[in-house]
């Protein structure tokens, strides 16, 4: 009996945490971003349309990169490679103004992806895929073009584990996934 109790003991020790927190969703719920709710806009899929809001958003956050997997019509079997870039807001935002077409969105913006039925992490992980890198859990703070009224060295930061904003001081890190407005 003690050596079964030793071996769950280290099982359970060797267990990445995020393995132990899947994403919990209330299934009575209707979702507020069903995958309905988005249309491929690439060719390969690495963006999406919110058809509610018209805005256009990169599937993957910055640094990681978008595989589709050879099915690009297909949300369920995509991948984002590699470990998202973690930056201070002055960094985020240079990283947003390198292309005319991107930005970095501001809070409300992001609310609009927001799964708010669902955490850990609160958005539709068939559409916005960042978790999928081993070593990622999937909870991303990411950084908003909104700066914050109440100290002029923080902006807000949107937390994908519980579907929440709040404000950080922008010499913090945190990632990016970028927006833009429908054509």
């Amino acid at each position: 009996m003690k050596t079964n109790i030793k071996r769950l003991f280290l099982v359970v020790l060797a267990t990445p945490l995020f393995a132990l927190a899947d994403q919990t969703c209330l299934t009575t719920v209707e979702p507020s971003t069903a995958g309905t709710d988005f249309s491929l806009d690439e060719a390969d899929g690495s963006i999406v349309t919110h058809t509610r809001t018209g805005l256009v958003w990169q599937r993957c956050l910055a640094g990681q990169t978008y595989n589709d997997n050879g099915t690009s019509t297909n949300f369920g079997d995509d991948t984002c490679d590699d470990s998202p870039d973690s930056l201070t807001w002055e960094a985020a935002l240079a990283l947003a103004n390198a292309d005319p077409v991107w930005r970095l969105p501001n809070v409300k913006e992001l609310a609009t992806i927001n799964e708010q039925r669902c955490i850990n992490p609160a958005q539709n992980t068939a559409v916005f895929i960042d978790q999928s890198d081993g070593r990622d859990t999937g909870f991303h703070t990411l950084w908003t073009a909104s700066p914050s009224s109440a100290n002029a060295t923080e902006s807000w930061v949107w937390d994908t584990s519980g579907g929440n904003s709040d404000s950080q001081l922008r010499t913090g890190t945190a990632q990016v996934r970028l927006v833009r407005d429908g054509s």
